[in-house]
């Protein structure tokens, strides 16, 4: 197995990561009613590593794609060219409803949320992974120079500066949310940046074509067990917790698309393919709808109503909007 395998299987893992936030999202319905948690749900739940599996498939799929065209321009265009009107067709009719006609609020509140302001000055995040991606699209081309630019730190592998980006990242986060309060406002989002940071890495190593070695293979799930004894110990515990709890998530995030790299090379189950696949390509819709109708509902916890309302509503209004966009790009 080689780390082509990775891109080989971009959308299903864009896929799947949906397909569990779906389910992560239910049981946090169940437990904010008080409801029992069945089995299933509580297994499925593990779904909220999706959004670090977005920010490493992103980060594979930016790395191709800037690896082929590096006008940053150009780079920056494609990737705003997709986002920004999903979001404003989306986040835009969610916040006209929750600030003027559920929330009776002033102007300057909705400008504030429509355009993250908010999410900085009080961590308002519903829609957090906009701001969250379109940042991390635009460092990536300085990620990407000092990755690949054998001018810089020669005679140093790009895993090596990889391990180091991954050290300064953490080190900086650390720092910033213990001395700067408002900070803890965007953590969600900072959290999920070495996420992004493995996932160009990984793009470098599928573009290239990289066997995969058994030491990268065991090292993200050794790190998650020797992490998960750790916790169990007061002092270290104690130590662990200062820092963003979001890197538990990229961990098992990590581990799951190992896992599932190796299920579907060796299950080859064309049905689930197929699904995984039209979701992958609609994820943005999916996840920006699925927040809008999830919060909008007041997270239901009836099985029947959640799935209606916030999966499969979500799923068709995704699909037409994909749809609708890309054949108004194309015409463009």
């Amino acid at each position: 197995m080689n780390y082509s395998q990775l891109s080989k299987h971009r959308s299903e893992l864009m896929g799947m990561a949906i397909v569990g936030i779906l389910f992560c999202h239910f049981k946090e319905c169940l437990v904010i009613h008080q409801k029992a948690v069945p089995y299933f749900a509580d297994l499925l739940s593990r779904g909220i590593c999706g959004v670090d599996i977005f920010m490493v498939v992103s980060g594979i799929g930016v790395f191709y794609s800037f690896t082929k065209d590096k006008n940053v321009i150009n780079f920056y265009r494609k990737r705003l060219a997709r986002l920004i009107p999903t979001y404003l067709i989306i986040g835009g009719t969610y916040w006209i409803i929750n600030n003027f006609l559920i929330g009776h609020q002033k102007i300057i509140c909705f400008l504030e949320d429509l355009f993250f302001i908010s999410f900085f000055k009080k961590g308002t995040s519903i829609f957090w992974y906009v701001p969250a991606i379109i940042i991390f699209y635009l460092v990536f081309p300085l990620i990407y120079d000092y990755l690949t630019d054998t001018r810089i730190f020669p005679g140093i592998s790009v895993g090596i500066k990889t391990l180091i980006l991954l050290m300064f990242a953490v080190v900086c986060d650390f720092l910033l949310s213990c001395f700067l309060s408002i900070y803890h406002n965007i953590t969600i989002m900072t959290g999920r940046f070495p996420a992004f940071i493995i996932g160009v890495y990984y793009g470098y190593k599928s573009y290239h074509n990289h066997p995969c070695s058994i030491a990268g293979l065991i090292i993200f799930p050794g790190i998650k067990i020797i992490l998960h004894f750790l916790y169990r110990i007061p002092a270290a515990e104690q130590i662990l917790c200062k820092f963003n709890v979001h890197y538990l998530d990229t961990l098992m995030a990590l581990l799951l698309i190992e896992v599932f790299i190796v299920f579907i090379n060796f299950v080859r189950i064309r049905q689930l393919e197929n699904v995984l696949n039209l979701y992958g390509g609609i994820t943005l819709e999916v996840y920006l709808f699925h927040m809008a109708l999830l919060n909008l509902s007041g997270n239901p916890a009836d099985a029947a109503v959640y799935f209606l309302i916030c999966a499969a509503a979500p799923t068709a209004g995704g699909f037409l909007l994909h749809k609708y966009l890309n054949t108004l790009l194309k015409s463009g």
